[in-house]
């Protein structure tokens, strides 16, 4: 998913307009897209960072990420941040484990390890 989101996201440029209303007119066109799970997570989270996304996928893939802290007490969710997309995160890698996902055209099937560990499939 980090090399995913590294390599892919979302690139406008103006090029030529198809029908031209005047000599320099252009239009915007997409070039390159983010990848569909980070776009969807977009507009799911309001103030959801691409850069706190890396950050948090690079913690977990060194087993430094660290559980999502609930406060007390009323606080604006953008500042409830602290440790959210690790679990965001760890959430979507766990489904994408056990119900196998689409990577840019490509089926990827469910980890049966991973979910007859968790109890998900009878073993094979």
């Amino acid at each position: 998913m980090l090399y995913e989101l590294k390599e892919n996201r979302l690139h406008v440029v103006l090029a030529p307009a198809p029908e031209p209303k005047h000599e320099t007119h252009m239009i915007r066109t997409v070039e390159s897209i983010n990848p569909e799970w980070y776009s969807v997570l977009h507009e799911q989270y309001k103030y959801f960072r691409r850069e706190r996304v890396v950050r948090a996928l690079k913690r977990i893939s060194q087993l430094k990420d660290r559980p999502y802290k609930e406060y007390g007490y009323p606080v604006p969710d953008r500042f409830r941040i602290k440790y959210k997309y690790d679990s965001v995160l760890r959430e979507l890698i766990f489904e994408r484990l056990i119900k196998g996902y689409d990577c840019q055209g490509i089926e990827i099937p469910p980890n049966k390890e991973v979910s007859n560990y968790f109890g998900l499939l009878s073993p094979d």
